[in-house]
């Protein structure tokens, strides 16, 4: 029985502790507000190239890889609209910006944007840095060999407060 309440006091204790941000979480955070950052200026890009296009400007050249252009010209049915072209993307008629759909891999918009950084209009063309690639491989190297030598205890310390579990396996033993 003194089993059960200790667990219900490690319990207790684990739902009591508290978040703590490391240095990699940081660093993934900053990369993720910088790509933010950068989907937010691309979208504006393509906004002002789309809206030079609808006043009937032909837009040649665009993206980082200068093979997306933007046409004024009339669908079917007379209606004024953007021809998007180039890259990988196909060619598709666009009459209103609100069309483009930049969240989902599957839309145009996102292929558009993707061609647009350099990509092959999908693609997602985050450089890596080797080194920074090669330092994370090993820390989770260092992190795996680190778990493997744990014993049931100290997994256990990691989750709930180390006199309690010390206090569960010396009724044990």
């Amino acid at each position: 029985m003194d089993y059960y309440y200790a667990l219900l006091d490690s319990y207790a204790l684990l739902k009591k502790r508290k978040f703590k941000l490391s240095l990699s979480e940081k660093k993934e955070d900053s990369k993720e507000a910088d790509k933010a950052s950068q989907r937010a200026t691309v979208q504006a890009d393509i906004k002002a190239a789309f809206d030079a296009a609808q006043q009937g400007q032909d837009q040649t050249g665009l993206g980082s890889g200068g093979n997306l252009n933007m046409e004024p010209t009339q669908d079917e049915e007379g209606n004024q609209v953007v021809k998007i072209s180039g890259s990988n993307i196909g060619e598709k008629n666009v009459s209103d910006f609100g069309e483009l759909n930049f969240d989902n891999e599957n839309e145009f918009g996102y292929r558009l944007a993707a061609a647009w950084l350099g990509g092959e209009g999908g693609e997602d063309t985050d450089p890596q840095d080797p080194e920074e690639d090669e330092e994370a491989a090993k820390l989770q190297v260092e992190a795996a060999i680190k778990e493997q030598g744990k014993t049931v205890m100290q997994k256990l310390a990691d989750f709930m407060d180390p006199k309690v579990v010390k206090e569960l396996f010396s009724g044990l033993v």
